[in-house]
């Protein structure tokens, strides 16, 4: 029963992505509603087309144009609105202890303390995750917080941890942790947990070695260069082959009039597409950057957070905020001390990373502060 009950509620963050996904049924839906009305009018405009390619295409891009124009704004507020419930249903998740617990705890425990903190917010707080950490490393016999200081223990396993952990170990037991050198520790410890598999930059530079062309176009984080480059194409074809288009289309009374001079005039059909290039540009240069914009007030409250969830991190996402909200309602972590970790073990370093319990962090400051 247990088995079944913690798939059944890890599973609803899934549930939901998937019905996210479903969103692309809508342009099919349009593309399927436009044939069955205008079917037999691009057949026919495609029999008399003189060149049977170039008839073609003109009823191909038709399509895509008005799939577009019918499915756009359908398919964004699915989306959205798909979004904002994953996001709420994520920072309200649950569990029963009794089933639940084990299988929670052996979702997070491959992620380090400041993963499991920036999974929550997509911010590191230098000053609680390196409490967190440390109590990380204290719980698996690493180093010591005992007679107020931080001292290490077990000297055989500092090179197999992490370059932040060593770097923020060698800071604490020199003394040397304040306020210049939390901020030295946090952009590793960021580095390192943005190089995993759980989170991921967005429209960064750094990005365009693995993103390719598009990563390289796409710039700064609000695709300037990308939308630049879009607005020069658009002013170029404005000026030639477009003009003459955009006359034609004016002049039109409907998409089959547009059809019937695309197939007369071949070089219509090279502005139209053209025009769906540079349309497709601008909407990766300014539409994309404006609905992750969308998501991050949504899922965070703050559109000008760099980083996103991948899909891993998204499910590992639904059990940090599930132990968050255990610890906060279901146990007095919060008034507990780093001496408690013995009997509260890895959920103690929870709490601190999560921000359930800034006394601990206070007390480390203080060991920190005397050790200096």
């Amino acid at each position: 029963m247990g088995q079944e009950n913690r798939f059944v509620r890890t599973g609803r963050y899934d549930r939901w992505m998937r019905l996210r996904r479903l969103a692309w049924l809508v342009p099919l839906f349009a593309l399927l509603r436009v044939w069955q009305e205008y079917h037999t009018y691009f057949i026919e405009d495609f029999v008399r087309a003189p060149n049977p390619i170039v008839g073609l295409l003109a009823v191909v891009i038709t399509l895509v144009v008005m799939v577009f124009i019918y499915s756009f704004v359908p398919f964004l507020l699915w989306w959205l609105v798909c979004t904002l419930l994953m996001s709420r249903m994520r920072r309200e998740a649950t569990f029963d202890p009794t089933y639940d617990l084990t299988y929670y705890r052996d979702t997070l425990k491959g992620l380090t303390a400041v993963q499991v903190s920036m999974l929550a917010d997509l911010r590191i707080e230098p000053r609680e995750d390196a409490a967190a950490t440390i109590l990380a490393l204290e719980r698996r016999g690493i180093v010591s917080t005992e007679d107020e200081q931080v001292r290490v223990v077990d000297y055989s396993r500092l090179k197999g941890l992490s370059p932040s952990d060593r770097l923020l170990v060698q800071l604490a037991t020199s003394g040397t942790l304040g306020a210049t050198t939390y901020e030295q520790w946090a952009k590793l410890a960021e580095q390192e947990a943005i190089d995993g598999v759980h989170l991921k930059k967005i429209g960064e530079k750094q990005e365009a070695k693995d993103a390719g062309c598009l990563g390289l176009l796409y710039g700064c984080r609000t695709g300037c260069l990308l939308y630049s480059v879009t607005a020069v194409l658009g002013g170029l074809f404005i000026f030639t082959i477009g003009k003459d288009f955009m006359e034609v289309a004016d002049t039109a009374t409907n998409d089959l009039e547009l059809i019937n001079a695309m197939v007369e005039n071949p070089m219509l059909l090279v502005a139209m597409l053209v025009l769906l290039i540079l349309s497709a540009s601008f909407m990766v240069a300014f539409l994309f950057p404006l609905i992750d914009a969308i998501r991050g007030l949504v899922e965070n409250g703050d559109a000008s957070r760099y980083l996103r969830r991948t899909p891993l991190g998204e499910r590992e996402a639904e059990c940090v905020f599930g132990i968050r909200n255990y610890l906060r309602d279901f146990t007095k972590l919060s008034e507990a001390d780093r001496h408690a970790l013995m009997l509260w073990d890895d959920f103690l370093v929870y709490a601190v990373a999560l921000g359930q319990n800034p006394q601990v962090v206070n007390e480390l400051m203080l060991v920190w502060k005397r050790q200096g």
